[in-house]
C-alpha cells in the first residue's frame, strides 16, 4: 500500500468514527426525549386517576 493509501484509510476511519459518535449522540437524545415524554404521560394519567 502506498503512503497515500495509508493516509486516505486513516482519514476515512477517523470520519467514520466521528459519524458514528454523532449518530450515537442523536440516538441518545431521542431516547432521552422519548423517556421524558413517556414519563410525563404516565404522571398525567396517574394524576387523572388520583383526581388531581
Amino acid at each position: 500500500m502506498s503512503e497515500l493509501d495509508v493516509q486516505l484509510q486513516k482519514q476515512t476511519s477517523e470520519v467514520s468514527v466521528i459519524e458514528m459518535m454523532q449518530e450515537a449522540d442523536i440516538i441518545k437524545k431521542t431516547l432521552e426525549q422519548n423517556t421524558n415524554t413517556r414519563s410525563n404521560q404516565e404522571n398525567t394519567r396517574e394524576d387523572e386517576y388520583n383526581g388531581k
